[in-house]
């Protein structure tokens, strides 16, 4: 039975010029810790300066072993990628193209093969295969995309110190604030600043903010493919989310 454990984010960014989207998620239900090789971190996607190409990085495996852990050998790895005419509500614009990178994994020993898809609006149109642990990665075979699958530092900053304490201080005044429909409290400018001042620190003290990912790896699978094969004309805005199905 398929089963999405995590949408990862949706980016949406324009195919004609250079733009980066991130999401990050490193803390979840039980579905998807109990599996942490299908296990979501961050999504990220930007095209490269030209516009001709469209990066795609899908990290999994909280806190990862660069010796020992491996991506699932029964699950898949999805990108998923629709154009669209213009920027807005994604309802309320006709799609133009529905595409994916789609990629799977054989062994239960490094180095694992990986073979990744790209199907464009229900057709595969290119495939590639192999060891793709080297930093040049793999080739497909018609061209249009390569891939690099292994361990790497979690690129993730999260100050979790600071972010605590500014949980803390919004808790602290909750009762003499005021909130928007929404439940967001509604925050002068100096208090605002205050709280940015407390999410770049770690503690009361003031010290500098510290990554509470340092240290930590992942196992991350990179694309870049060419961004004509996933638009066309008029429909050159992409949006941009991840999946994994068991």
């Amino acid at each position: 039975m398929k089963k999405r454990l995590l949408l990862g984010a949706l980016a949406v960014l324009a195919a004609t010029t250079s733009y980066d989207a991130l999401a990050a998620d490193h803390g979840d239900g039980p579905q998807a810790t109990g599996n942490p090789m299908l296990d979501i971190t961050d999504l990220y996607t930007w095209t490269d300066s030209s516009g001709t190409k469209l990066n795609l990085i899908m990290d999994v495996t909280p806190n990862a072993s660069k010796t020992s852990s491996l991506f699932s050998d029964m699950g898949q790895y999805v990108f998923n990628i629709t154009s669209y005419a213009s920027y807005g509500p994604p309802l309320g614009i006709p799609a133009g193209d529905k595409s994916q990178i789609i990629c799977t994994f054989a062994g239960t020993a490094a180095p694992q093969t990986v073979s990744c898809w790209l199907v464009v609006n229900g057709s595969t149109v290119d495939y590639a295969t192999g060891n793709a642990t080297a930093t040049a990665g793999i080739q497909s075979v018609n061209g249009d995309f390569q891939v690099f699958t292994g361990p790497r530092q979690d690129p993730f900053f999260f100050n979790l110190d600071g972010f605590n304490q500014t949980i803390a201080t919004v808790e602290g005044a909750a009762s003499s604030l005021s909130f928007n429909p929404a439940g967001c409290p509604l925050l002068d400018s100096a208090t605002s600043a205050a709280l940015v001042g407390e999410l770049m620190t770690s503690d009361s003290s003031g010290d500098p903010a510290v990554d509470h990912f340092a240290g930590f790896d992942v196992l991350s699978i990179v694309v870049q493919l060419k961004t004509a094969t996933v638009t066309s004309t008029g429909h050159t805005i992409v949006g941009v989310w991840a999946a994994t199905y068991l």
